[in-house]
């Protein structure tokens, strides 16, 4: 009986990191794609105001 739990736990548990990965992996790539075009004007504009500013 122990045994039977232990295996649906672990296919339980394996299921569950597969579902948390694959959330992980789909909700990271909208992200990274927004922070890079976010982030690039930023990290732009605050280069040229370093240059700017250097001047």
């Amino acid at each position: 009986m122990g045994k039977l739990i232990q295996t649906a736990l672990q296919k339980t548990i394996s299921i569950f990191l597969a579902l948390v990965f694959t959330v992980t992996a789909i909700v990271a790539l909208p992200v990274s794609i927004v922070v890079v075009i976010v982030g690039f004007p930023v990290f732009a504009l605050f280069k040229s105001r370093k240059a700017f500013a250097a001047h």
